[in-house]
């Protein structure tokens, strides 16, 4: 089935990446974002809360927009512009938080949020969230 893997992505590049963790009961919020500037530089975005009360931190990385590509290989592989059909699982915990990501192919967005993933698919998500630490260790 010709081009049937990347239906709604093709010939677009990944312009926006997020990762977040939120909704638990304390309100505490983790987020990692990534987001071209121009042909040559991203800016990773970290902001977290601890609860309800505190003031969101954040933290800003200018970084090379090769993190993007790095990103785009791993979604693309992976097909994870398919994933926000998936039902990853039949379980609700009420006080716990969910994890979303959101890509964004120029004018594509995809998106897609659990409380738990099964382990085949969190580790293909953790090397998403392993190529940004790589590119934040590197500041």
């Amino acid at each position: 089935m010709i081009g049937t893997h990347y239906v709604g992505i093709q010939g677009k590049q990944l312009s926006e990446f997020s990762y977040y963790i939120g909704g638990d009961m304390l309100g505490s919020f983790y987020e990692e974002s990534v987001k071209k500037v121009d042909d040559s530089q991203a800016i990773i975005t970290i902001s977290k809360a601890e609860s309800h009360n505190q003031e969101l931190q954040k933290k800003e990385y200018r970084v090379d927009i090769s993190v993007l590509t790095e990103l785009e290989s791993i979604i693309r592989k992976n097909h994870m512009n398919f994933w926000n059909r998936k039902k990853f699982t039949n379980m609700f915990i009420a006080d716990g938080a969910s994890k979303g990501y959101r890509f964004v192919f120029e004018n594509k967005t995809i998106g897609f949020s659990s409380q738990i993933y099964p382990q085949r698919y969190l580790r293909k998500l953790q090397k998403l969230n392993s190529i940004i630490n790589e590119y934040i260790k590197e500041e």
